[in-house]
């Protein structure tokens, strides 16, 4: 019998406040490669880390892309880290995502956090 976990999936947005407010890409991520590595999420596809990444590790997916200087898109895919015990995929994703957010605040000025609703919200 085997049986299959549906993962916790988050996406939102960070973004200046401000539209005269301009997010350095190079900076950006950076920040989001620390923030990764203390999740010990490892880089599976960086070739061009400016624009897109995908972080991989310990049961969680995290995808970031840039939509030019205005807004940095986050993806966060988590599964459970066993059948009856351990970490939800909810609580790593939350985790991380907690992670992103106070991270982007104490580095970065003029931001805000963007989460589109869903049903049930």
């Amino acid at each position: 019998m085997g049986t299959s976990f549906i993962p916790t999936q988050h996406e939102y947005v960070i973004r200046p406040a401000e539209s005269v407010i301009e997010l350095r890409n190079v900076e950006v991520a950076q920040a989001i490669q620390q923030v990764a590595a203390l999740h010990g999420l490892k880089c599976i596809d960086c070739a061009d880390s400016q624009s897109t990444a995908t972080f991989s590790g310990n049961g969680m997916t995290l995808m970031y892309s840039f939509s030019g200087n205005q807004a940095v898109r986050f993806k966060i895919e988590a599964y459970p880290s066993g059948l009856f015990f351990g970490d939800s995929g909810s609580d790593k994703a939350d985790a991380l995502r907690h992670s992103l957010k106070k991270t982007f605040a104490e580095r970065f000025q003029g931001l805000e956090y963007v989460e589109q609703l869903t049903h049930g919200q």
